[in-house]
C-alpha cells in the first residue's frame, strides 16, 4: 500500500484489516527476516519462462506497519517501517532483475510515503530507532544497483533469446521431419547474435 492516506484507509477499516494482518503474522515475520540478507539473487537460469518470486507481498507489509501505528504500537510500526525499506535498498542495490529491483524502488517509496504520515502524527521531538536514520541517507548504493539489475536483465533477455531459438529450432525441425535446417529458423526469422 504505498497510496496517500495509508493511516486514515487502516482506521476506517480497522475491523476489516485487523484478521487480515493477524493472519499473516507468519508471512510478515517471513518478510522481516528479509532484511538479514546482503544481497537478492534469482535462482533460475535466465530464460522466458523462469519464474519470479512473488515480490509483490513485500507490498503488502506496509499495511501491518500501519496497522500497528494505529493500534498505538508506535515503536514497531517505524521499526517495521524502516526495516521493510533497508530491504527495499537491498533489492535495489543488489538485485539482478529489472523487475525485483522496480519492486524495491515502489517498496521504498511506499516506505517513505508511510513514514512521512507516521512522523506528521507523532510529536516533533519523537525519537526515531536508529535504522530510521541510516536507511533513508543517500549513500548511491541504489543509484549503482541499477548497473547490477541492468546488466542482469540483459542476461535474462538474452538467454531467453538463446532458448527460444533452440526450442524453436528443435520444433521447425520435428513438426517438418528435416533433418539439418537449422539455418532456415537463424537465418530466415530470428538472428540471435544480430538481436
Amino acid at each position: 500500500m504505498q497510496e496517500e492516506g495509508c493511516l486514515r484507509k487502516v482506521r476506517a477499516s480497522l475491523a476489516t484489516i485487523g484478521p487480515i494482518v493477524e493472519s499473516r503474522a507468519a508471512l510478515s515475520a517471513r518478510i522481516a527476516s528479509l532484511d538479514g540478507y546482503d544481497y537478492f539473487l534469482s535462482p533460475f537460469p535466465p530464460r522466458l519462462d523462469a519464474p519470479f518470486p512473488a515480490y509483490q507481498v513485500l507490498t503488502r507489509d506496509l499495511t501491518s506497519h500501519a496497522y500497528a501505528f494505529v493500534r498505538s504500537d508506535v515503536e514497531a510500526a517505524l521499526t517495521g517501517v524502516c526495516r521493510t525499506a533497508s530491504i527495499a535498498r537491498n533489492l535495489v542495490a543488489s538485485g539482478d532483475t529489472l523487475i525485483g529491483s522496480m519492486i524495491g524502488v515502489a517498496l521504498m517509496k511506499g516506505s517513505g510515503a508511510l513514514l512521512i504520515e507516521m512522523l506528521a502524527e507523532l510529536p516533533a521531538n519523537h525519537p526515531l530507532p536508529d535504522r530510521c536514520r541510516q536507511v533513508f541517507v543517500p549513500d548511491g548504493a541504489m543509484e549503482a544497483g541499477i548497473c547490477s539489475a541492468m546488466m542482469g536483465e540483459g542476461r535474462y533477455s538474452t538467454g531467453s533469446l538463446r532458448a527460444f531459438d533452440a526450442d524453436a529450432s528443435v520444433r521447425i525441425l520435428t513438426e517438418c521431419n528435416l533433418e539439418d535446417q537449422s539455418w532456415y529458423w537463424g537465418q530466415l526469422f530470428f538472428d540471435p547474435k544480430k538481436t
